[in-house]
């Protein structure tokens, strides 16, 4: 039996599959094109950044539809997003189901929302921003991780002047959110 949902982060893909070890472009594409050979359907798009993780659901899946849509950068309604089949009934939990599924719902108009494919951390993040009841303290080393696909391993990610002006400028690009508080503060309230 297959699992319902699987996180793929496209580095050890490549090493598990023997595919090589240098990340591009092109091999990330012959990784979504193995995976939707299996049947199964991805919310980011292979033009996202490759160190990333991606989350695939297979076709049947209800949720399928709007990852399809989210890959594509659809806009969509408000409402369309609430009445969604395969997501909980409770608005807080829709979002982090969205968000477990590499989904950010940004709004962009009147009723209107844009569904990015990203990874689970990056959505959870865009999400927390744009649709959070409660808030929560974002931190420097937090936002860098998530935009770089790091993994704490029980060292403590650098946090450069470099590293923090491309996270800061991906994540305003990409979610349409001005986190420049980060420059000055340790972590702010999103």
């Amino acid at each position: 039996m297959m699992k319902r949902r699987k996180i793929v982060c496209p580095r050890r893909y490549l090493h598990k599959a023997h595919l090589g070890k240098k990340l591009t472009r092109q091999r990330v594409g012959h990784i979504h094109a193995r995976l939707r050979g299996t049947g199964r359907v991805c919310s980011s798009p292979v033009q996202a950044p490759p160190e990333l993780e991606r989350v695939w659901v297979r076709k049947s899946d209800p949720c399928a539809p709007i990852m399809d849509s989210a890959a594509n950068r659809s806009i969509v309604s408000m409402e369309a997003v609430e009445s969604a089949p395969g997501l909980p009934g409770d608005r807080r939990d829709r979002f982090h189901q969205l968000s477990r599924l590499g989904v950010a719902v940004v709004p962009v108009g009147d009723g209107q929302a844009r569904l990015i494919g990203t990874s689970p951390h990056l959505a959870g993040i865009a999400n927390q921003v744009h649709h959070g009841r409660r808030r929560r303290p974002l931190g420097r080393r937090e936002l860098i991780e998530s935009v770089y696909g790091l993994r704490p391993n029980g060292r403590r990610t650098s946090v450069t002047d470099q590293r923090l002006e491309h996270a800061l400028s991906y994540f305003c690009s990409e979610f349409g959110s001005d986190l420049s508080d980060l420059i000055n503060h340790e972590s702010v309230l999103i």
